[in-house]
């Protein structure tokens, strides 16, 4: 991007456009990060010897409403760890010379601020907690991506970022 400041009108300029990151691309990198967390965290608990907490997670939820899981995961610990975990990986990769995660490096997207420009931790982090709305409300946030000007979901429009492909 050349240290060259873009305004609206030129981040959404076709050339720009073109380049911008589109919702398979981004889901499919998502998916391939969730993969790999969800592995790292599984082996984890098998270390610590909660192997067991998943099973019993999935008959909470099979017994219970959406509401009542959601509520059960805030008082438990380790939901909290594991988000801490996930905040770590998205907001130190996103932020770090790379800028993005496994799965967004593997399909060749970048995250930046509206300039193009590496964004700081501080600023990957707002970008992850504000993924926790999208995801509360029905996937509303992350689904409304493909019908913004500037190919933005919720979280990016937050954090005052875009994803671009290499």
């Amino acid at each position: 991007m050349n240290n060259q400041i873009l305004d609206e009108t030129e981040i959404a300029h076709p050339h720009f456009y073109s380049r911008l990151a589109n919702f398979w691309e981004r889901l499919g990198a998502f998916s391939i990060d969730i993969l790999l967390l969800s592995s790292v965290w599984g082996i984890f608990l098998m270390i610590v010897g909660w192997e067991n907490t998943g099973t019993e997670l999935f008959r909470k939820v099979g017994n219970s409403s959406t509401i009542d899981f959601q509520i059960n995961n805030l008082t438990n610990p380790l939901w909290y760890l594991k988000m801490g975990l996930f905040a770590v990986y998205f907001a130190g990769l996103e932020s770090s010379n790379s800028q993005g995660s496994v799965g967004k490096s593997i399909l060749g997207l970048k995250v930046t601020d509206l300039e193009g420009e590496r964004i700081p931790f501080g600023k990957a982090f707002i970008r992850f907690v504000a993924k926790l709305p999208s995801m509360a409300i029905l996937l509303i946030g992350f689904l409304m991506q493909p019908f913004t000007q500037n190919k933005q979901a919720l979280h990016d429009i937050l954090a005052k970022t875009l994803v671009y492909k290499r």
